[in-house]
């Protein structure tokens, strides 16, 4: 998921370092980027690193193509799957928990 300045173009999101800087990437062009399970799990784990890594002082987040992001996979949710990240205890990715403790 982690990367240094050269895009990774693999997993439903991805992270890049710049600096003091975190890009979290939502890579699901194909779509519009809509949120599915696999989406919530990676920006969940991308907004961890972010959270307790304190050489990063800022996150943005965007999306792969031309949209930042649909809303939630619709399609997912039609078929009676869930759109957040398995096994998080807040039932969604842990970015809220994490980044609302975070000291920064």
């Amino acid at each position: 998921m982690e990367r240094s300045g050269k895009r990774n173009r693999r997993g439903a999101a991805f992270l890049e370092r710049h600096g003091p800087i975190a890009v979290i990437t939502l890579n699901r062009p194909e779509v519009r980027n809509v949120v599915n399970s696999d989406v919530s799990a990676a920006v969940g784990a991308a907004m961890e690193t972010l959270a307790h890594s304190p050489d990063l002082r800022v996150g943005i987040l965007t999306g792969a193509g031309d949209t930042f992001c649909a809303g939630a996979d619709l399609a997912a949710l039609t078929a009676g799957h869930s759109i957040d990240a398995p096994g998080h205890p807040d039932g969604g990715s842990a970015a809220s928990s994490d980044m609302t403790s975070a000291n920064r």
